[in-house]
């Protein structure tokens, strides 16, 4: 969704150009709901500790949760890059939780 007007002009083929930007934003909510399900789900079968349990629901759900909601809001490409940098600071704190949550 950041890079929608350059994708446009490109003619690239991305869910935001070929389904439209709310559609874009379900996947992305989607993605992460799914994702932190999965996190979560890791825990319960007993792979980590409850180091690793507390990082995700006191630091990536709620990261997550920001974000799906910061991305219905905004409509400027930098905001959304912004939003895209987070993404990818949770999912390192996710590496850090099971780095973590194995000791």
């Amino acid at each position: 969704m950041a890079d929608y007007r350059g994708d446009l002009q490109q003619q690239c083929r991305t869910i935001a150009t070929a389904w439209g930007k709310q559609t874009a934003h379900r996947f992305m909510a989607a993605f992460l709901g799914l994702a932190a399900l999965i996190m979560l789900a890791a825990f319960f079968i007993e792979q980590y500790n409850l180091v690793y349990l507390l990082l995700i629901i006191f630091c990536l759900c709620p990261l997550f949760a920001y974000i799906v909601i910061k991305a219905a809001d905004t409509a400027s490409g930098k905001n959304l890059e912004q939003l895209s940098l987070l993404i990818k600071y949770g999912f390192f704190i996710w590496f850090l939780a099971v780095v973590l949550g194995t000791v």
